[in-house]
């Protein structure tokens, strides 16, 4: 129970930096002269693309949009809102049936996907094709005189450390759930539960009654045959 607290608030920890990254910088571009002053200065949000706070001449330095689908972005907001219901609503050890927690058992998984997307995807498609170099390169321009500074932001390495205090409670998540559900569908448990299902419980009063009118509906029968030979043999002496 103790690591499964841990996990749980691991987990929770996890969809607050999930969703906190996706209103931070991800990605920062800067331009230095020769002395260290800084010339330009671009940052990327997956929501915004490149924002600028330099000089009024940096459109010229401006790295083109990366164009990352904005439906995933709120996508991974939604997805992340029903995980949270799901951790701190519904409770393994309570829930009687275990299947109604499969959509959040999947839902989880699918945050795991989608933050996956941003960590491996986002630097590969989106960052090395517009020779914006990872995770951190400062390169000297001799002709120019500047130097240029890429880095990553601290959006991307929250969503880093998301996906690692996730991973853990997710994969407990679905693997308890799968684990209970077999263990509930093996012959034995399902023999057994038919057979509680289909018991009657026995009404001993009501069994010992019928038994009684069965025994005095024997006797009165006998009785009546009795008297209806004896009737016959008066008849035939007749």
């Amino acid at each position: 129970m103790e690591i499964k607290k841990k996990l749980k608030f691991a987990f929770l920890t996890g969809l607050i930096l999930i969703f906190s990254s996706l209103f931070l910088d991800w990605y920062i571009f800067q331009v230095f002269n020769a002395d260290g002053t800084l010339l330009d200065n671009w940052a990327y949000n997956i929501f915004s693309e490149w924002s600028t706070t330099g000089n009024v001449n940096n459109e010229q330095l401006k790295p083109s949009n990366l164009f990352v689908p904005v439906i995933l972005n709120f996508l991974i907001i939604i997805v992340t809102l029903i995980c949270a219901f799901g951790v701190i609503f519904r409770n393994i050890e309570s829930e009687q049936e275990l299947n109604k927690l499969y959509p959040f058992a999947y839902a989880n998984i699918f945050l795991l996907l989608l933050a996956g997307f941003y960590i491996f995807i986002f630097p590969i498609g989106y960052l090395f094709t517009n020779d914006l170099f990872f995770p951190f390169l400062m390169l000297g321009d001799v002709e120019l005189n500047v130097t240029y500074f890429y880095c990553i932001g601290p959006g991307y390495v929250l969503q880093i450390l998301a996906f690692v205090f996730a991973f853990p409670h997710t994969i407990f998540y679905y693997q308890t759930i799968l684990r209970f559900e077999i263990k509930r569908g093996s012959p034995s448990i399902v023999i057994e539960k038919y057979i509680e299902h289909v018991q009657e419980r026995l009404d001993l009063d009501k069994f010992i009654a019928e038994e009684e009118l069965k025994k005095r509906f024997k006797n009165t029968t006998s009785n009546i045959e009795c008297n209806q030979f004896n009737e016959k043999i008066i008849e035939n002496e007749c």
